[in-house]
């Protein structure tokens, strides 16, 4: 077996857990508050206000609503539609 098809097994296994976590409501993952690394060192980015933020797997966030305060237009991604 290739590593290819190993590592393609591993992520739909990886892909059903966290879709079945966001089915079953256990999201004790999920922050309830924006990531204080964030705020602390967003600002060394330096990126122009209305700076394009693409946010991979975002869930439901609150960075992404600190981030479009901040000025950014916020685009998020994220593999489940329950979370979204």
């Amino acid at each position: 077996m290739s590593n290819n098809c190993v590592n393609s097994k591993n992520v739909e296994s990886d892909n059903h857990l966290w879709l079945q976590f966001w089915r079953d409501q256990r999201v004790d993952f999920h922050q309830t508050v924006v990531n204080s690394l964030l705020i602390k060192f967003w600002s060394s980015l330096n990126l122009d206000y209305g700076s394009r933020v693409f946010v991979p797997l975002c869930g439901k966030s609150l960075d992404m609503i600190w981030l479009s305060q901040q000025g950014h237009e916020v685009i998020g991604v994220e593999l489940s539609p329950v979370a979204v």
